[in-house]
């Protein structure tokens, strides 16, 4: 059974500038923001839909398949995991591993586009023809409320900070307390958080990753 990593986050937690931050190691592919729903959230949300789709980023940021094998898969509207299948394969024959980073949002919050099943759905997806390594982003609840409230537009008009509790606590409910990766801690000790990270994944630390930063593609960046 092949193995893949998984990123769990919720919004405004550092979900973006530590994956960026993982990607930016040796032989790591990362995909981002990936859902099995995420394409039908990304189409209610108004945004660009085609990034979410896990074929696009691997193709667009890691050049995986010639132009023509993109385009067959492309016409051939495949189902989510077998899209993830194809993909670990590429991956694993340039001897590279495959992380996703997860959109947890969807199944722990979603307002207002869909409604929150408050279990990981990804992961229960993935763990069909794969192993799963994880790691669990945390950020403080009150720092974490007050920056959606902040800098997502539909936040305020949807979460009451109880509301927003309520998801909080149900993505809790569903972690690995081992694998667990603080936002404050990383921005105070980065390179100590991803050489935990690197044990986790199986990945050798690369010190010199800020070099790189620039050049890794990432949503919501």
């Amino acid at each position: 059974m092949g193995i893949i990593g998984i990123i769990h986050n919720l919004p405004r937690v550092g979900g973006t500038i530590i994956s960026k931050s993982i990607s930016a190691q040796k032989d790591i592919v990362l995909l981002s923001e990936i859902h099995p729903q995420g394409l039908k959230v990304r189409d209610m949300m108004k945004v660009k839909i085609n990034l979410g789709d896990p074929l696009y980023q691997a193709q667009n940021w890691y050049n995986l398949f010639e132009i023509d094998d993109y385009n067959h898969l492309e016409r051939s509207k495949l189902n989510f995991l077998d899209k993830i299948k194809i993909i670990y394969e590429k991956v694993t024959k340039q001897n590279k591993f495959l992380i996703i980073r997860d959109w947890s949002f969807i199944d722990y919050l979603g307002k207002p586009f869909v409604k929150p099943i408050n279990k990981n759905v990804l992961l229960e997806e993935l763990k069909k023809d794969f192993e799963i390594k994880n790691i669990f982003l945390l950020r403080d609840p009150l720092e974490t409320f007050l920056s959606c409230m902040k800098k997502l537009p539909y936040f305020s008009q949807n979460y009451s900070f109880d509301e927003f509790l309520d998801g909080y606590n149900s993505y809790l409910q569903n972690i690995n307390n081992k694998n667990v990766i603080f936002f404050e801690k990383f921005t105070e000790t980065p390179d100590e958080i991803l050489n935990k990270i690197s044990a986790i994944f199986n990945f050798k630390f690369n010190e010199n990753f800020k070099q790189k930063l620039k050049e890794i593609n990432i949503t919501g960046d």
